[in-house]
């Protein structure tokens, strides 16, 4: 995203990726700042759901 800011758009997605990680999902939204989000989410039977979340703001050119 970072190499690529004329193309932004093309990265919002919602993915599964269970085959990289148990009941994963990968998920990339545009904020109402400008900004971008991307979570990943995974579970491991039998446990709770954990979460990774970064904000970064993609500016310049």
């Amino acid at each position: 995203m970072w190499a690529d800011p004329a193309n932004l758009a093309s990265y919002v997605e919602e993915k599964n990726i269970s085959d990289l990680l148990p009941g994963g999902l990968l998920s990339v939204t545009q904020l109402a700042t400008g900004g971008y989000q991307v979570q990943v989410t995974w579970q491991v039977p039998g446990e709770a759901q954990h979460n990774h979340t970064v904000v970064a703001a993609i500016t310049g050119g």
